[in-house]
């Protein structure tokens, strides 16, 4: 094998490491449909969708404090208690501060 382990496979250049996936996680997509920024918000443990059209790019930057805010709006309009998604807005919060 040229000087390469058996036992540890090396990674392609360029390829990130990803962490172990959560129900906690959020996902987010920016779609472009009809010229138009269009926001797909999604939390992985319940599969609950956030669907922003026209976003401005004013709202994006920082992105962090309008995707939290997105999420809690919804979170609020399905009747889920603050106590209850503490832990979903802080993995949120999490994701986005590494954007």
């Amino acid at each position: 094998m040229h000087g390469e382990d058996a036992h540890s496979p090396r990674r392609p250049a360029g390829e990130l490491a990803t962490p172990p996936a959560s129900d906690d996680d959020w996902y987010l997509n920016l779609l472009w449909i009809d010229r138009r920024k269009r926001l797909l918000l999604t939390h992985a443990g319940t599969f609950s969708p956030v669907f922003v059209a026209d976003v401005r790019k004013a709202k994006l930057r920082p992105i962090g404090p309008y995707v939290v805010s997105l999420a809690e709006e919804n979170l609020s309009a399905e009747g889920l208690a603050p106590e209850r998604s503490a832990s979903r807005r802080a993995a949120l919060a999490d994701v986005t501060s590494q954007s």
